[in-house]
């Protein structure tokens, strides 16, 4: 008995399931430990991505000690631990792109994660094994790319392993689990396996050739419960180490007691070889010692493992066709299980049935152990087979083995005679015609070729223009090589008219077969004429109506149409639209009856008969002339529009005509469907009383009384009504336009230039523009010319010339100048409108001159070694605009050097430009150029220009005094008067000096002893002299400095200096730093 049992919820990592495995009354739980069941496998299955993750990943870590725990609950029941190593996704994980870029990669890390967890495992002491599905999958994912196909394509083999989700298995992929999982478990190969799993026997043998290699000849890295190693010194019968993998080489009993000397006893040696050990001869040493002694022998022992011929045969084709009439090729899976590498021969035999059996190849060379083959088998049906017969052959593989001969396998299988399914559909009749609305019957045949009896259905198509139905049953049986019918009935639709076909189909089995009939559909004459609805014609006398009739073809021919109208009274004229005409097919016109009634037609009512005959068809239509009387009136007017402003009311008159047969009153009301209130309305009356024909005049008044209204205006109607019958109305649509206030200047003028003080004039005319009477209030701005008016002016009239005349303002400035006349509204208070007159102010002089150029002194003093400021003002006396340059004359102009600083903008400039009546200031610094008294009397110079016009102006003259330096002395003077020449006084100092030199001789030579200290006296008396002789350096003037090694410091700005080689002091030059004049003195 096997037991099996699933838990699989999906997504669950081994951590959750080992959580459920350790709660009480949980499936896992109870299944697990389940105490009637010894399970001798548990297969444990991660979640699809952990077992990837890395190995510090919390879920990583989790699903490990999840399989930790699991390995030793499998213990504690006697059972082994299967860790199903799952497979990597189509396309990688899009989830973890990282990780699990492609299959490939997905695949290894998964596969290096389950030999993780199975190690961990193991070195808990826990026996695990791995069912490697995931290398399955690569096995196959490897064979397509090998073979230049893109695996992540649809239309192979490995993408056909998944569901469209690409990630779980599709019916092959579970189908290849399966296989690798009997592999994995049992050690025998899945190829050749006769299951009932509904995938085609190519699909099956690819999967199970692709499981067997994947755990037979490509994880030799991992161990299997068929294929473990048994170690020697873990059982006490065995024979040590040197054991192959796979074989079972023990004692029954490894001790002989109480053997006598000399006696002989015989042990079993029980050998176990593998199934797929190679054939050859193998040795084991066997070896014997006694307990008691010291004494052992040894001797070898030899296993010859003979050469193994089995086959494993397997016959997946059973759902082919296997149709009575043909030779099919079928195949058997042949697998050698055997262990050597042989050529086969087959052979086939029918056991039973109609079937006759052969080999186009009846044998296969060096058929490899493992190694799968399919062999072809033909099959002959004969044609009289039915599905009710079966074929069952038997298949034998031998090989020869020295002079036998090996049946190596065999098999018996049986086939199914599937049906032959063959049927012809066809017509009776090729045509049938068919007139519109009469049915035609006819029939179909269905010959029954086929192998078998059966019930066979017809199927008609339809078509456009037709209604066909089967008037017959339509599922009919017919006999096997015998025929059948069905009754049609065809119906053309209405305007239907040529060849139709008709399409009839019957189809089992696959097979289809159709056939068609020509449906001629005749042509035949028909119209349809459709008048009024309420079938009547509504008149008043002297009117005119326009009466609409539908004349349509609905026959299948063209028409040649004739009109005729019966039933007018004398009263009426008739014009009909379309007294003749030719329709064609499916054409529909309207044909107009146009009727006129004399204003003195009687009231009454009148039968009309109106009709169209021609070609094989005709149509009539009766309708009834109702003449009543005519009540009616018409509004008009002259106009449609209308301005109203707030300061007056407009008015509109409006003509009412009683425009019916009998006297009638009309009302009078205005529409307003605006509801703004911008407009107020008055009619001169609501109410006429008019004979028939007769007209009156209404006066209608509109008055703006509240602002907001477009420019565009709004439309109200004036509705005048009937009271005899009030349906009977007439309305006139009026535009209401809220007034426009507009004006337009003319300004004349007679004279525009004139001086400050002058005056201009002219005349001025003031235009209405705008849409309706206004008053306009014409002034101007900024000056008093005389002419402020208000003028009344209708819409589009104009004033009178009024003439103006303006004083310029004495403080004008010369040049261009604006005068503005402003035009305002009294209708639109917030209307204004302005001209602008340019006219010309002429230039103008103060008493004849333009500029006015002062000093602040009139006499100024200069240091030898020094300057002096002038402080300059330059006045514009003119109303223009003045640009110039100042300069100076006059006596002793070289005595002096100038220096202009602009004080507006501390430029070193001695030109302006001045407005009108404007002042500026300059700093003219003057400094010495001479060594002596003397006085310059100097005049300032202003050059200008106004416009092209160029002149000067000077200023009152100005003196400066320019000090010399002292004189050197002539002589002394002594008191009480006493003077002496330089000569003589020369001559004393001289004198003195030589008897003060003869006389501190005398002294030192007598007061020889007294020489140090007397010596010291007269050294000291020596030096005060030298003091007094030293001269004081003169106190350094403005802008004055001394040179030092051959540079100077500017005493403007401090910077240091050098002088042009050569010079010597005095001498003066600019500082080129701050372009300060320097004097440098001794």
């Amino acid at each position: 008995v096997v037991n099996v049992d699933a838990i699989a919820p999906g997504g669950k990592r081994l951590a959750e399931h080992w959580d459920d495995a350790n709660t009480s009354m949980h499936a896992s739980n109870t299944t697990l430990r389940n105490p009637n069941i010894d399970w001798d496998y548990v297969v444990l299955q991660d979640q699809s991505q952990v077992p990837g993750f890395y190995r510090n990943n919390t879920y990583w870590i989790d699903s490990k000690d999840g399989a930790v725990g699991f390995g030793n609950a499998i213990d504690d029941e006697g059972s082994e631990a299967v860790l199903f190593m799952t497979w990597g996704r189509r396309n990688g994980d899009p989830t973890n792109p990282i990780l699990y870029s492609n299959f490939t990669v997905m695949q290894e890390r998964l596969e290096q994660g389950y030999i993780d967890y199975r190690d961990n495992m193991t070195a808990a002491g826990s026996t695990v094994w791995v069912a490697p599905v995931g290398l399955a999958f690569q096995h196959i994912h490897d064979d397509v790319m090998a073979s230049g196909i893109n695996a992540s394509l649809s239309g192979n083999l490995f993408y056909d392993l998944y569901t469209s989700d690409g990630s779980h298995p599709s019916l092959s992929g579970s189908y290849l689990a399966a296989c690798v999982l009997y592999a994995t478990m049992t050690g025998e190969s899945p190829v050749g396996s006769n299951d009932t799993v509904g995938l085609s026997s190519t699909v099956k043998l690819q999967l199970q050739e692709a499981a067997a290699a994947t755990v037979f000849n490509e994880t030799s890295h991992l161990d299997y419960p068929w294929s473990s190693t048994i170690t020697a010194s873990s059982s006490s019968r065995g024979l040590g180490g040197g054991i192959p993998s796979g074989w079972n080489v023990q004692w029954s009993d490894d001790q002989i007691t109480n053997m006598a000397a000399g006696s002989s006893q015989q042990a079993t040696l029980e050998v176990t070889v593998p199934a797929d050990v190679t054939p050859d001869y193998y040795g084991f040493r066997l070896f014997a010692g006694s307990t008691q002694g010291n004494t052992s022998t040894s001797t070898v022992f030899v296993v010859h493992v003979a050469q193994d011929h089995s086959l494993s045969i397997a016959f997946l084709d059973q759902d082919s066709d296997f149709i009575p009439g043909q030779t099919t090729n079928t195949t058997v899976s042949v697998t050698n299980t055997g262990n050597a590498e042989s050529d086969f021969d087959w052979s086939v035999e029918a056991l039973s049935g109609v079937c006759s059996f052969g080999l186009p190849d009846a044998s296969s060379m060096g058929l490899l152990p493992d190694a799968t083959i399919e062999v072809t088998i033909q099959v002959d049906i004969p044609a009289t087979a039915t599905i009710a017969d079966a074929c069952t052959f038997h298949f034998e593989g031998s090989t020869e083995e020295g002079t036998q001969t090996i049946v190596a396998g065999s098999g018996s299988f049986t086939i199914d005679v599937d049906e032959f399914v063959d049927f012809e559909l066809v017509a009776t009749t090729s045509t049938v015609e068919v007139e519109p609305g009469t049915p035609s019957i006819y029939t179909m045949r269905l010959h029954n070729n086929g192998s078998e009896d059966r019930t066979f259905n017809l199927q008609v198509d339809s078509t456009d223009g037709l209604s066909t139905t089967i008037v017959s049953p339509t599922d009919i049986v017919i006999v096997a090589g015998e025929s059948g019918t069905w009754d049609i009935e065809t119906t053309a639709d209405e305007g239907s008219v040529g060849t139709y076909l008709q399409n009839f189909s019957v189809s089992r089995s696959g097979q289809t077969s159709t056939s068609s009939v020509n449906i001629d559909v005749l042509a035949i004459s028909q119209i349809t004429l459709d008048g009024p609805i309420d079938g009547r014609i509504v008149m008043q006398p002297g009117t005119t109506t326009s009466t609409s009739f539908a004349l349509a073809n609905t026959g299948t021919r063209e028409v040649i149409l004739m009109a005729s109208l019966t039933g007018l009274p004398a009263s009426a004229q008739a014009e009909i639209s379309h007294s003749s005409l030719i329709l064609a097919v499916g054409e529909t016109t309207h044909v107009h009856v146009n009727l006129t009634l004399d204003t003195n037609a009687n009231p009454g009512s009148h039968a009309l008969e109106f009709g169209f005959t021609g070609t094989g068809a005709s149509a009539q239509e009766e309708v009834e002339l109702q003449i009543q009387d005519r009540f009616d009136v018409l509004l008009s007017s002259t106009g449609s529009q209308i301005v109203a402003g707030p300061s007056n009311n407009a008015t509109m008159n409006i003509d009412v005509t009683n425009y019916g047969t009998s006297s009638d009153v009309f009302q009078l009301s205005i529409i307003d469907d605006s509801e703004a209130g911008w407009f107020a309305y008055t009619l001169s009356t609501t109410s006429v009383s008019l004979n028939a024909g007769e007209t009156t005049t209404v006066q209608l008044g509109v008055r703006e009384v509240a602002t907001g209204a477009t420019t565009n205006g709004l439309t109200v109607a004036l509705h005048a009504a009937s009271s005899n019958d009030p349906s009977k109305t007439d309305h006139l649509n009026i535009t209401v336009r809220p007034q426009v206030a507009g004006a337009e200047i003319t300004v004349n003028a007679d004279d525009d230039e004139a001086q400050p003080g002058a005056a201009i004039q002219g005349t001025v005319v003031v235009k209405n523009t705008g849409t309706a009477f206004d008053k306009l209030l014409l002034t101007t701005v900024g000056m008093d010319c005389g002419v402020t008016t208000l003028f009344e002016l209708e819409a589009g009239a104009s004033s009178p010339a009024v003439p103006w005349l303006c004083t310029i303002d004495e403080s004008a400035q010369s040049g261009l100048a604006n005068l503005d006349f402003r035009v305002s509204s009294t209708s639109r208070t917030d209307y204004v409108q302005t001209y602008t007159e340019i006219y010309t102010v002429e230039p103008t002089f103060s008493n004849g001159n333009v500029l006015d150029i002062t000093t602040d002194s009139t006499s100024y003093t200069i240091p030898y070694s020094g300057g002096t400021s002038v402080v300059v003002t330059v006045t514009n006396l003119a109303n223009t605009q003045v640009s110039g340059l100042l300069s100076y004359n006059g006596e002793g102009t070289g005595m002096v050097i100038e220096q202009w600083v602009r004080l507006l903008d501390n430029q070193s400039v001695n030109t302006f430009e001045l407005a009108p009546f404007a002042t500026v200031e300059f700093m003219l610094t003057l400094t010495s150029n001479i060594e002596a008294d003397e006085t310059a009397n100097l005049i300032l110079k202003a050059t200008y220009q106004i416009d092209t016009t160029t002149g000067s102006e000077e200023s009152d003259m100005f003196s400066v005094s320019i000090s010399g330096p002292a004189a050197p002395p002539q002589g002394v003077t002594l008191p009480l008067g006493i003077q002496l020449d330089q000569n003589t006084t020369l001559n004393a100092m001289l004198g003195g000096w030589a008897f003060a030199i003869l006389l501190l001789s005398i002294i030192y030579a007598r007061r020889n002893r007294k020489g140090n200290t007397e010596q010291a006296v007269v050294e000291d008396q020596a030096e005060e002299v030298l003091e007094e002789e030293t001269e004081e350096e003169t106190p350094l003037g403005f802008n004055e400095c001394r040179m030092e090694n051959g540079k100077v410091t500017c005493p403007s700005c401090d910077a240091r200096l050098g002088v042009p080689r050569g010079s010597e002091a005095p001498f003066r030059f600019t500082c080129p730093k701050c372009q300060t004049m320097i004097r440098v003195v001794e």
